[in-house]
């Protein structure tokens, strides 16, 4: 596998949610970007309403917001995510 990118961002969506998609991106994509060298990696997860952020670049433990909160890249100095200005459904 050959990654161009420094963030990924992964959305569970509510009308495809099943515990397979979830082992997917929590387990398998997780270490697969990681050993990829991808920096920072995002699970945004519509149904529990949190956003998961783990920063590979900085070895830092994940760290979870809630929809209501605006989310900072760590890679990037001016990418923002703002869950409040998007409707998911």
């Amino acid at each position: 596998f050959f990654f161009l990118s420094n963030l990924y961002i992964s959305l569970l969506r509510i009308g495809q949610y099943c515990p397979s998609s979830r082992s997917m991106d929590y387990v398998r994509k997780l270490v697969l970007y990681e050993e990829a060298g991808v920096r920072e990696y995002w699970i945004v997860d519509a149904k529990q309403r949190i956003i998961t952020v783990y920063d590979f670049e900085h070895q830092k433990e994940p760290v979870q917001y809630t929809f209501s909160e605006k989310v900072k890249a760590g890679i990037y100095e001016d990418l923002f995510l703002d869950m409040r200005e998007l409707e998911l459904g």
